[in-house]
């Protein structure tokens, strides 16, 4: 995990300065502990790794999210923010949600919410990245999935929080992603 946020720091001190250095250091193993216990889930080991290096992203927009017909930069959120989100969401799950409007692609359970879904990221709207702890069949455990505030789950984005984090390393390093003047994350034209 510490080669892959090292690939992306790389572009980020190149392109884009300030949002490098908006990254915060990395939580303890205890502070993790600690999340966990109050999530009442165990994280998988490539997202506890990555909290390790960087307690979310300081509100900087560096990661990729698919919206509007395109790609928009989130933010990662730290583990207290993923924390309050989702407590947030679990308390709407406890008032009931109406899962017919769920109509995911892939394998992800038709709900509109699911309180083993960790939100990561977050868009400024309402809409976050999710690890799903608790896929469809042929879904993988820790799978990142995008969610709508507005219809619930999208799509599966990555196999793993790891492996989303290739794939964003890779598009920056062959400029399918970048940052512009103004420090959007952008796709390239």
């Amino acid at each position: 995990m510490r080669k892959l946020w090292q690939r992306v720091e790389a572009v980020l001190r190149r392109a884009a300065p300030n949002l490098r250095a908006a990254l915060p250091r990395g939580t303890s193993p205890t502070e993790l502990a600690n999340a966990e216990k109050q999530l009442g889930l165990t994280l998988p080991d490539d997202i506890r790794a990555s909290y390790a290096i960087h307690d979310g992203t300081g509100g900087a927009d560096v990661l990729p999210q698919s919206a509007y017909g395109g790609v928009i930069g989130v933010a990662q959120l730290s583990l207290n923010e993923v924390i309050r989100d989702w407590q947030m969401w679990l308390d709407s799950y406890e008032r009931g949600f109406d899962d017919s409007r769920a109509r995911p692609k892939g394998p992800i359970k038709a709900k509109w919410w699911n309180p083993r879904w960790v939100p990561v990221t977050w868009d400024g709207g309402g809409d976050h990245l999710c690890l799903d702890l608790d896929p469809d069949v042929g879904g993988t455990v820790g799978q990142v999935i995008c969610f709508s505030h507005e219809i619930g789950p999208v799509d599966v984005v990555a196999e793993s929080w790891q492996v989303f984090l290739e794939r964003y390393a890779a598009d920056l390093e062959a400029n399918r992603l970048r940052f512009n003047t103004d420090g959007e994350l952008i796709a390239a034209s």
